[in-house]
């Protein structure tokens, strides 16, 4: 019957579509590999998408229009300040020497008459600390109290004898030894690079006079500032002599503290000097290290060793570019304007003990040194700094004591044009 034969055909229909086992083996697709080793990686899809700066766009050009204006006006403000104060003081040791003596009744003091006063006023003030001084150390044993008595003598009576130029050169020394002492601490010297180092690629400006008392290494203080010292009593004839009406036509009383116009060279100087340096490494050497380095970086041909070679380069500049430290643009400065002063000076140095040499052959010499090291690419000192410091010096004696004389004038204020209570006679 059909219904009794039903469950036969069925078990014969499922035996039938029953799936025959099969043992399971991957086999590799030749054409999916080849697209699955062209697919980038994350780093390369973010550097397609994003745009790879060029060597040259990783270094931004250093500034110059900053630290000009920076120079131009700390020198402005420096010459004003020097010039009120010398005739500030001009006119009041002028009024107390002619209020205390017959002989400037008719006349107004000279500089050297100006200078004794100025001497005996200043052993007047250390006699009265060596008193303050016994006063302190009245209950101290006597051999102690003698010690220290002897050792403020010893180090007053120096001082005290010293010409006005040098103890300013002595007072730099002190204020250079202070920063190098905060030179030795480690953890003041990230401080000390970010604020007393000129790096022109930092965009700071201020850097360029805090740099000038700043010295890494006890040498290089000591150098410069025995070299410093040494031409502290050198005058320029024209700006120190007794009537000099060339300089200050309509100001009939000139003179003034030798310290003064050393302090101004100094200061202004080391400006001019540290300037000079940072144009010349912004606008001449740093273009050429970056062209050479975009060269070696363009030769690279992927993406990411192309963008690693940008910030190795970013790099080796940052670190090819040297910083300004020290005063010794204006110790050139000071060196050039000696050596046009008194052309006929002969130099000596004493450690080491050298025969004696023309000033003007001795700066030839080193401004050679200087050139030939700029043109060899020496980094061991800062040529540029060096021919900066020599530039102004040449500048200052052409026309300095011009603009010296034009302060003067513009800064008297209310005071008189004589610079004393009692005009001087015809």
């Amino acid at each position: 019957m059909p219904w009794t034969s039903l469950p036969y055909s069925i078990r014969c229909l499922r035996s039938s579509v029953r799936p025959t086992p099969r043992s399971f083996s991957f086999t590799p697709n030749q054409r999916l590999a080849h697209y699955a080793s062209h697919i980038p990686s994350f780093r390369e899809q973010v550097a397609r998408t994003s745009e790879v700066k060029s060597f040259s766009k990783e270094l931004s050009r250093p500034s110059v229009r900053n630290q000009v204006l920076f120079v131009v006006g700390t020198t402005v403000v420096v010459y004003c300040v020097a010039a009120r104060w010398t005739n500030t003081d001009t006119f009041y040791w002028s009024n107390v020497l002619q209020t205390t003596g017959s002989a400037w009744q008719t006349r107004p003091p000279s500089n050297d008459e100006m200078r004794r006063a100025r001497y005996f006023q200043y052993g007047k003030v250390l006699q009265t600390r060596l008193a303050l001084v016994k006063d302190a150390i009245d209950e101290w044993p006597q051999t102690l109290r003698a010690m220290v008595i002897w050792s403020y003598i010893q180090v007053a009576q120096p001082i005290l004898d010293a010409s006005e130029g040098r103890r300013m050169c002595w007072a730099i020394g002190a204020v250079n030894t202070l920063v190098w002492l905060a030179w030795q601490f480690p953890r003041l010297q990230p401080a000390m690079a970010r604020h007393f180092v000129h790096s022109p690629l930092s965009g700071r400006s201020y850097t360029l006079f805090t740099s000038m008392f700043s010295h890494r290494n006890i040498f290089h203080l000591l150098a410069t500032s025995m070299v410093l010292s040494s031409f502290a009593n050198v005058r320029d004839p024209r700006v120190h002599s007794e009537v000099a009406p060339f300089i200050v036509p309509r100001l009939r009383h000139v003179p003034c503290p030798s310290c003064i116009p050393l302090t101004l060279t100094t200061a202004t100087a080391g400006l001019f000097s540290g300037l000079t340096s940072h144009i010349a490494i912004s606008r001449i050497t740093f273009p050429r290290l970056v062209s050479r380095l975009s060269a070696s970086a363009r030769a690279t041909t992927s993406v990411t060793a192309s963008s690693t070679a940008a910030s190795t380069s970013a790099a080796a500049t940052s670190a090819a570019v040297r910083s300004s430290q020290g005063v010794t643009g204006a110790v050139y400065a000071a060196f050039t304007l000696t050596a046009l002063a008194y052309p006929d000076t002969e130099l000596a140095m004493a450690i080491p003990p050298t025969f004696p040499i023309p000033i003007q052959g001795a700066l030839g010499a080193a401004l050679a040194v200087d050139v030939l090291g700029i043109w060899r690419g020496w980094r061991r000192f800062n040529h540029w700094a060096h021919l900066g410091g020599a530039a102004y010096g040449a500048w200052y004696w052409a026309w300095g004591y011009k603009m010296w004389g034009a302060f003067r004038e513009g800064t008297l204020g209310s005071l008189p044009r004589e610079l004393s209570n009692r005009p001087a006679q015809a």
